[in-house]
């Protein structure tokens, strides 16, 4: 500790001071985001915002101190699969641009990056990828080999459809040189599994065989009678009569097949999704009611709705078949068309504040207090309507 005089003075200490903070004096603190509150803000906004991360970001940093935040940021969107992720890691700092760096660390203070920056970052890491390998050569990916034709699902089908056919022409060519057979048509599709579909082609190719042998039959043409002599009238039967039995074999199998088909069941859809195109009134300032969100409807057993333009309260009790209510575009479906009514209120303001403050049991009743005369409902909501409670 110095002296001066008489009093001790402690020793001055020097500060180091980082020039990045002495800058911060004139350029500010790096920018903070509202990540929700930046969904929000249109493009000029968002861009205005955007211009000074980026400002701030190229004054203070550089690539070599930043780059790993945008490893950082690949890694946890896995944007990349890690083949190319890991090429991107091994190249030099300066291959990529200090804006796509700038973009990371703006992430990571809690703007929301959109499709045209993370495309921008993308072409970034292909460009460091591609200098990189002109760079040296040695890092460059073995080139793929020559992909094998793949065959589409048709190929595939036609492919069965000719080892079904070629195992009955066999079965086919049996029964004409009078061998022994296997006649069981309907055991083979079964054990085999043949599609539906293609039992139809089937039974069309050994139809145009049948069509064919009886016009030869049948026909006076000296080379047909040369070509078929041999054929006696048993043979002409017995071919006739394996064919015949092969069409009711591959009708009956079609119609088991048709029979434990899965039914396609439709794609149920979300509840927001329901009532999207539902139009009603949102609040009623001179009343101060407010309505409930529609998807409150799906599965309610009694909606309760207020028309402010008719001055009618109206009550959907759901059908006991269909027991819930539901929506369906304007509309409320699966309602009781006789016990769903609405009356007229005289004192719309007394009487649905006693309404609204009316327990599960007293709403029960409260239909009955109303004196007016009931009016049966019609289903149809618009925007004039409150819908003021489910049960």
């Amino acid at each position: 500790m110095a002296k001066v005089g008489e009093i001790k003075v402690p020793k001055r200490t020097v500060r180091q001071h980082n020039p990045l903070f002495l800058d911060e004096k004139y350029t500010g603190t790096e920018p903070k985001w509202d990540h929700d509150r930046a969904t929000t803000f249109d493009s000029e906004t968002f861009d205005h915002f955007l211009r000074k991360s980026l400002n701030y970001y190229n004054h203070f940093y550089n690539t070599k101190g930043t780059r790993k935040h945008l490893i950082e940021w690949l890694r946890r969107s896995n944007t990349l699969d890690k083949k190319t992720l890991d090429q991107y890691v091994k190249t030099a700092d300066r291959h990529t641009p200090m804006t796509a760096c700038s973009l990371a660390m703006a992430n990571r203070a809690g703007m929301p990056l959109k499709d045209r920056h993370i495309e921008f970052i993308l072409e970034c890491v292909n460009q460091a990828i591609a200098l990189s390998i002109d760079d040296d050569p040695e890092d460059a990916p073995v080139q793929d080999k020559v992909a094998v034709p793949v065959m589409t699902i048709q190929e595939r089908l036609n492919e069965k459809l000719s080892e079904f056919i070629g195992e009955l022409e066999g079965r086919f060519d049996e029964v004409i040189l009078n061998q022994a057979t296997n006649g069981k048509v309907f055991e083979f599709l079964k054990t085999e599994n043949v599609p539906g579909a293609l039992v139809t082609k089937i039974r069309n190719h050994f139809q145009d065989r049948s069509d064919q042998l009886t016009v030869i039959q049948a026909s006076t043409d000296p080379d047909h009678k040369e070509s078929y002599k041999h054929y006696k009238a048993a043979d002409w039967r017995r071919i006739q009569t394996w064919l015949a039995s092969l069409m009711t074999d591959c009708d009956s199998y079609g119609q088991v097949k048709k029979a434990v088909r899965k039914t396609r069941t439709p794609k149920s859809l979300s509840k927001d999704k329901i009532v999207a195109k539902l139009k009603y009134q949102v609040e009623d300032k001179v009343l101060k009611l407010v309505s409930i969100k529609p998807v409150e409807i799906i599965g309610a057993t009694e909606l309760w709705c207020y028309d402010t333009k008719t001055r009618k309260l109206g009550r959907y009790i759901a059908d006991s078949h269909a027991g819930s209510l539901s929506v369906k575009g304007t509309s409320i479906i699966g309602f009781d068309t006789v016990t769903s009514v609405s009356k007229t209120l005289r004192k719309p303001a007394d009487q649905l504040k006693a309404f609204i403050k009316a327990t599960k049991p007293q709403l029960r009743k409260f239909m009955e207090s109303v004196t007016t005369t009931e009016t049966k409902l019609s289903g149809r909501i618009n925007d004039q309507v409150l819908l003021l409670k489910v049960v």
